[in-house]
């Protein structure tokens, strides 16, 4: 499974119109949430080297960076890309639609490998040669093998002062048999049995992130959480929970969504 084909665009988009919404909506949400922390963010992404960790196959959000001023976007992902071409007419639209100035210097051709550098990483981290002022993901952190290996390698790639963004998905993705958070309930060797080198999530909550954000000296700016979980349904299931969760409490394991905002000391 490739991560962005159930994570960071939340589906398939087959439609030109779909993928440019979605990142749309991608990209407004991230600068939804810069808005909380920075108080003027026009020109927030002007001259910054942004790495994006498990962009997918469409990199309609890097160009929309580059096209509000960012000098170099770097995509590390677990997968190697699709032939760009199969998105070149919607990337050249994209760069009208968006800059019209920008679009007048550059296409695709000249950004790709230049402006936009997409790195093959099968274990999901790289040392990219410029320090980020910026790191972001969407829905791809609770695909990680390991977390403390990504968080590391984000650690190393980002500039003191530096800002990372991430929307973390923590529902099942589909592996619930009876309800939402019965996924919960497999030991965690059952669990890397039945899932390893298979794209799905690795569980970890949101304790856990706020745990390795802690450990390496980020300072979370700000942050949403969103429960979708029913507090019946985790009543339901609560004794069978694996050694992993059983413990955690309830605001915990409710939680199936985790936005933040975190910046390096």
């Amino acid at each position: 499974m490739k991560l962005t084909h159930e994570t960071g665009r939340g589906g398939d988009y087959n439609k030109d119109y779909e993928l440019e919404k979605y990142c749309i909506k991608v990209f407004d949400d991230y600068l939804r949430v810069l808005n909380k922390v920075k108080d003027n963010i026009s020109p927030f992404f002007q001259d910054k080297i942004i790495v994006e960790y498990g962009p997918g196959d469409f990199l309609g959000v890097p160009l929309l960076f580059l096209c509000h001023g960012a000098k170099r976007v770097y995509c590390i992902d677990r997968f190697p890309l699709a032939s760009e071409k199969k998105y070149l007419n919607l990337y050249n639209k994209m760069l009208l639609n968006h800059n019209n100035s920008y679009a007048g210097r550059k296409t695709w051709d000249d950004i790709i490998n230049k402006d936009i550098i997409y790195i093959w990483a099968k274990d999901g981290v790289f040392l990219v040669p410029e320090k980020a002022d910026i790191i972001v993901s969407r829905a791809v952190l609770e695909h990680c093998n390991s977390l403390e290996k990504t968080f590391k390698n984000m650690h190393q790639n980002l500039k003191s002062r530096g800002i990372m963004i991430h929307k973390v998905d923590l529902t099942s993705h589909g592996t619930h048999l009876r309800v939402p958070l019965d996924f919960l309930c497999h030991s965690p060797l059952t669990w890397y049995l039945m899932t390893s080198q298979k794209g799905y999530p690795n569980r970890w909550r949101r304790n856990k992130y706020k745990e390795i954000l802690d450990y390496y000296s980020f300072k979370i700016l700000y942050e949403e959480s969103l429960n979708e979980f029913l507090q019946e349904e985790l009543k339901s299931i609560k004794s069978e929970l694996t050694c992993c969760f059983c413990d955690l409490p309830d605001e915990e394991l409710l939680c199936s969504d985790y936005f933040f905002v975190a910046e390096k000391a």
